[in-house]
């Protein structure tokens, strides 16, 4: 019994070393431990700064970044909003009831012609923004 699991130890362990990325690399472990240790350590002292922030510097801080945001968007915006009509005087708007609209009778008078097969049918959808 003893060394069935010997056995299985022995196994599982070759199985195991094939996996390490360290095998060939003796510096491989080393060099993992110090930059997982580097990164900790960054964001360690990130969380210290931050456990320290109130909701007043949070509100400062986006502040610098938001507020020239939106004043350039309100400039853009207004930039649209006031330049002239680029369309030609001549050509008219047409609303969408005035699209379906052909000859004085509306396309759905037209396509409801008795000379229609009978189950023919025609299905209209609306939307409102």
């Amino acid at each position: 019994m003893k060394t069935e699991q010997n056995d299985r130890d022995r196994e599982l362990e070759r199985m195991l070393r094939a996996l390490d990325p360290g095998r060939d690399d003796d510096t491989y472990w080393p060099r993992f431990h110090r930059s997982v240790m580097g990164r900790a350590l960054d964001e360690l002292a990130r969380r210290r700064v931050v456990a320290d922030l109130t909701v007043a510097d949070l509100v400062s801080s986006w502040g610098r970044t938001l507020v020239p945001t939106a004043a350039a968007a309100a400039v853009v915006a207004g930039f649209f909003l006031l330049r002239p009509e680029a369309a030609p005087a001549d050509e008219a708007l047409i609303a969408v009831e005035e699209a379906l609209v052909e000859e004085g009778t509306s396309i759905p008078d037209l396509l409801r012609d008795e000379e229609l097969p009978d189950g023919t049918g025609v299905v209209f959808a609306s939307e409102i923004f």
